[in-house]
């Protein structure tokens, strides 16, 4: 792609930002479901939201590189400062308000995305912590516990069944 006018790069750009901003805003809002979810411990919803988050992840990282690439092909760098300088040089009034709508957005996704990941580290650590408690109950069992012969377990006691002290 050659330089594009500036008017038509600009309507490109717009265009393209337009896309991603959609498309963040729905990434946000399936990290919204993904932290309901996970509070509420609905894990069998959770397939679904990956599966929608892998598929719009493809999206953005495509959108990202129509802009990249446009912004290239204007004589900019692929950074934050390549594309605040082609702003400030061809951007209008509401290309800058989508941007600002995107990086708002992006933020958003990003934190409810780190939320999302400590709810995940408190549920592998709170089942972690009740796997290792029933694996230590379960190697040195209660002397009031009884097996399922009737017998009871542990260290302590007679040694007599259960149905023998009713």
């Amino acid at each position: 792609m050659g330089l594009l006018p500036p008017s038509s790069a600009a309507d490109t750009f717009a265009s393209t930002l337009s896309q991603e901003v959609a498309a963040v805003t729905q990434f946000a809002a399936l990290l919204e479901s993904e932290q309901a979810d996970l509070s509420a411990g609905r894990v069998d919803a959770l397939e679904d939201i990956v599966a929608a988050k892998a598929l719009l992840v493809q999206q953005l990282n495509q959108f990202a590189e129509q802009r990249n690439r446009l912004i290239q092909s204007q004589g900019y760098t692929a950074d934050r400062e390549g594309i605040d300088a082609w702003l400030a040089a061809h951007g209008t009034p509401a290309i800058r308000h989508t941007w600002a709508q995107l990086q708002h957005q992006a933020q958003r996704a990003k934190q409810l995305n780190e939320q999302n990941g400590q709810l995940i580290a408190l549920r592998m650590q709170n089942t972690s912590g009740a796997l290792q408690v029933l694996l230590q109950r379960n190697q040195a069992p209660a002397a009031d516990v009884y097996g399922p012969d009737g017998q009871r377990l542990g260290g302590g006691g007679t040694g007599s069944r259960l149905i023998d002290s009713v």
